[in-house]
């Protein structure tokens, strides 16, 4: 078919047509990778400045599209799509040099640059190359050493942003990953999905000298030491020793007499924890944060309307900001969502 056909504006590389002259000047960032636009954040630049609206929402507590599989939220609609195809590994697109699957068509344009030797952006220090800056950047983090996320309450530092924001959950106790059969909570959505075995009664994994099944990898390497009766981790301080490398860390604790678990309200150290998890409950500031996670769930809920204004509309921002302006929210729900979708059509148009 010829994308031309009727159409004014074509581009002198690929010969696709374009109705308007705007459009042409965009699709041409497609041929040089020019990326005008950039997130005032992180520093992630875009072709459009509608993409960049779409992602300044990532940066927002407001993730109004949750996973119906595991309850993660995303703030993008195309971020679900992806997330979802993730529960049932489906790889569609695969490279025909590497075979390397991809979730979508544009991550294996992208991953083909690097066989073509187009790949832009390429390792100083080693010879790797990558399709894309961000890509560059991380990567470059295991040459630096360099840890730039911190934690504010005990100074520990990670590579990545999700690694931060997981360890924050063993200060505060969060476990935002629900279980729809038993409600029981998990930090992580790799330990909800083990945890479901104990509902399907699987046990994939068994024991070669007795045949006892486990769920995980994880119990059966811990069950082939009840066989030899070995207890490899013996503490240097004492004769007792232990099955696991963690019952050996926990015990020098008493030895040390140090208390690494500090609880954010009150200071106290606690050597597990579970025990720090018990006690945060006790804090009345602690329910006031509960509270809070309510009111943000009644967030999401009105943020779901302006977010669908902003997917599925092409009005200048300006336009968007008036109709969002004129919304009248009762005063007895919370109104932050349209406030916070104000504050992202201001800052784009002071840009």
């Amino acid at each position: 078919m010829d994308r031309s056909k009727g159409k004014r504006f074509l581009c002198d590389i690929c010969n696709a047509g374009y109705s308007q002259k705007s459009n042409l000047y965009t699709h041409r960032r497609t041929h040089t990778g020019e990326r005008p636009y950039v997130c005032k954040d992180c520093e992630k630049s875009f072709a459009k400045r509608s993409t960049l609206n779409l992602h300044r929402l990532t940066h927002l507590e407001v993730k109004p599209h949750p996973c119906d599989l595991c309850n993660k939220r995303f703030a993008l609609r195309t971020q679900l799509k992806r997330h979802y195809v993730t529960h049932f590994k489906i790889k569609p697109f695969t490279c025909e040099i590497c075979h390397r699957g991809f979730v979508d068509n544009c991550d294996l344009n992208n991953h083909m640059l690097i066989h073509t030797g187009d790949a832009p952006y390429a390792c100083q220090s080693c010879s790797k190359v990558y399709d894309r800056p961000s890509k560059l950047k991380r990567h470059m983090l295991t040459h630096t050493g360099e840890r730039p996320y911190a934690c504010e309450l005990c100074n520990k530092s990670f590579v990545g942003k999700a690694s931060l924001q997981y360890h924050h959950r063993t200060h505060t106790g969060e476990k935002p990953y629900i279980c729809e059969i038993c409600n029981k909570g998990f930090m992580q959505s790799a330990s909800l999905k083990v945890h479901y075995l104990t509902h399907s009664n699987q046990k994939p994994f068994s024991c070669e000298q007795c045949n006892k099944r486990f769920r995980t990898q994880s119990d059966l390497n811990k069950h082939y030491y009840v066989h030899g009766k070995e207890k490899p981790f013996k503490c240097e301080h004492c004769c007792k020793s232990f099955i696991q490398k963690g019952g050996l860390e926990v015990h020098t604790l008493i030895h040390t007499g140090e208390r690494p678990h500090i609880c954010e309200f009150c200071k106290v150290g606690f050597r597990g924890i579970a025990h720090l998890r018990k006690h945060i409950k006790t804090h009345k500031r602690y329910k006031i944060q509960l509270e809070k996670q309510k009111a943000a769930k009644i967030l999401i809920d009105k943020g779901k309307s302006y977010q669908s204004e902003l997917d599925n509309s092409k009005a200048p921002l300006a336009e968007l900001e008036e109709k969002i302006q004129k919304d009248k929210i009762n005063q007895n729900q919370v109104e932050a969502p349209s406030q916070i979708y104000l504050l992202i059509a201001k800052s784009n148009t002071q840009a």
